[in-house]
């Protein structure tokens, strides 16, 4: 599966911003779907050193058969990953019997 980075993946193009008179705003707007959204935005607040969000995504529709094992990656920045960035993630895994 190839995408294009965090934003996109998390079905909220723009990088999380909301439109202001026309142009892209700066400021982050949490949003609920049925199987993605971003639940939290912090810009250095607690123990957030600079832009923290909280996102899901519910892979349902976008199931990927494997064998023993499956590796992610994210894309973070436009060139190259070119900005630092820290993501955790939980996965969850249910197999049919």
């Amino acid at each position: 599966m190839h995408g294009t980075g965090t934003e996109d993946f998390y079905e909220s193009g723009w990088y999380f911003t909301d439109a202001q008179d026309g142009l892209l705003g700066s400021t982050a707007v949490p949003y609920a779907m049925p199987l993605a959204g971003m639940t939290g935005h912090e810009i250095q607040e607690l123990d957030c050193a600079g832009e923290c969000m909280a996102a899901y995504r519910h892979m349902l529709p976008d199931s990927m058969a494997f064998d023993n094992g499956i590796s992610f990656n994210i894309q973070h920045g436009p060139v190259n990953n070119n900005v630092n960035a820290n993501y955790e993630s939980t996965a969850y895994y249910y197999k049919a019997r």
